[in-house]
């Protein structure tokens, strides 16, 4: 089991939680360390309070014990750390990027994908300096690869029970967030408006994109587009 829950840690987590429950996101119950955790269609996002803004890879899993023996024996390892509210298993890829990976609250089952028209996928947007490398580490924890890769330019990932990763080539390694929404995005553009967020159209790589303003000061990409990838998951 593989779901991808990117970390939004921010100083300004109320205003996050507020924009994204006017996006359309389900809260979940809450986690006891306090973090807030939001399901779209497909795919989570983590609301930890910092005191700097940063987006940081993250992934959740069923057992993470049986995730960590099967990643180690494709090659990338997996050192499993206890933390104040439970075990997590920490990953780093060949450009040095560290993510995580957290046992799944099997009762929590929102988010779990794949998104109906007019839901949200949630995107990971991991930055490299080494495609191949990141797509290998990807493999290896579980992640399905869609067909056409671009080779060292990007490469595209689903996580089997939601969520999705797209590795952009780039002189070093970070993680951005973005949401695909299943349709078009105009409804979407007025209700933002009229709840007071700013939102503007721009056209993107694959298509129109939605530009929504978000409380550490940059945009929130939301794509009228969804990826898809083919063939079974590895590991359930």
């Amino acid at each position: 089991m593989l779901r991808v829950r990117p970390v939004v840690k921010t100083g300004h987590a109320a205003a996050w939680a507020e924009l994204l429950l006017a996006l359309g996101l389900a809260e979940l119950p809450h986690e006891p360390s306090g973090e807030r955790c939001f399901a779209a269609g497909s795919g989570r996002v983590l609301l930890r309070t910092a005191t700097s803004f940063a987006i940081e890879l993250g992934f959740e899993v069923r057992d993470l014990e049986r995730f960590a023996q099967w990643t180690r024996s494709d090659g990338t390892g997996v050192l499993v750390r206890d933390a104040a509210h439970g075990p997590v298993g920490h990953l780093a890829a060949p450009d040095g990027l560290a993510f995580t990976a957290t046992p799944v609250d099997a009762r929590l089952t929102a988010g779990s994908g794949p998104a109906a028209p007019g839901s949200f996928g949630v995107l990971a947007v991991w930055h490299t300096p080494d495609v191949p490398g990141s797509a290998q580490t990807l493999r290896n924890i579980g992640a399905i690869q869609s067909p056409g890769g671009s080779g060292g330019a990007g490469a595209h990932f689903r996580a089997k029970h939601g969520g999705f990763v797209d590795l952009r080539a780039a002189d070093a390694a970070g993680v951005g967030l973005e949401l695909g929404i299943g349709g078009e995005a105009g409804e979407l553009a007025s209700r933002l408006a009229a709840g007071g967020h700013q939102a503007r159209f721009a056209a993107g790589p694959h298509g129109r994109m939605l530009l929504v303003r978000h409380p550490d000061g940059g945009d929130l990409t939301i794509a009228e587009r969804r990826h898809h990838a083919d063939g079974r998951a590895p590991r359930e």
